[in-house]
């Protein structure tokens, strides 16, 4: 498990192959994923997470 102070530090993005709406509402869904990616990955995806 993660301290609560140290979560806040950690971004978390899914990358998938699905395109399936239930999986990336699922992700979404989830309060620690800040985004759903699909593959292949693209290099505006990259820079968002990156930047």
């Amino acid at each position: 498990s993660v301290p609560e102070e140290k979560q806040k530090e950690i971004k978390i993005y899914m990358l998938s192959s699905s395109i399936n709406p239930v999986d990336v509402e699922k992700a979404k869904d989830n309060i620690y994923v800040l985004d759903y990616i699909t593959k292949p990955i693209r290099d505006d995806d990259l820079n968002k997470i990156f930047k």
